[in-house]
């Protein structure tokens, strides 16, 4: 049996792993599955291909904030407006944190969540 591989020139060489922590710093690989089936031989083949090794680095940003909240009054009732403002604390670095914020407010016998995406 012979199997024609093809090299893929992958021009990014920069692997991401989401929600990574500490612990994710590591040696990983990359391995692609395939089915392969062989007409002659009337049989299925299950071929795995493996990258070399390569290491990872865990880096982590520092979120700052600054939040603002007020007493407001629409209409009749009366609530809390609250802005919050938040950036990285690391020098040199520029981008704009993503994702959601979820301000929560207590009280002595109640709690309210309320979760934002992060507008730019």
């Amino acid at each position: 049996m012979a199997i024609g591989l093809t090299s893929l020139d992958v021009p990014k060489k920069t692997f991401t792993i989401s929600n990574a922590g500490a612990a994710d710093a590591s040696r990983y690989r990359c391995r692609v599955n395939a089915i392969y089936y062989d007409e002659g031989a009337a049989q299925e083949y299950y071929i795995s291909a493996y990258s070399t090794v390569f290491g990872t680095a865990y880096a982590k940003r520092t979120a700052l904030a600054n939040l603002t909240a007020a007493a407001t009054t629409i209409g009749l009732q009366q609530g809390i407006q609250a802005d919050i403002e938040v950036y990285s604390g690391n020098s040199g670095h520029s981008a704009a944190p993503s994702g959601h914020v979820t301000f929560i407010v207590t009280g002595t016998d109640y709690e309210y969540r309320q979760t934002k995406p992060l507008e730019m």
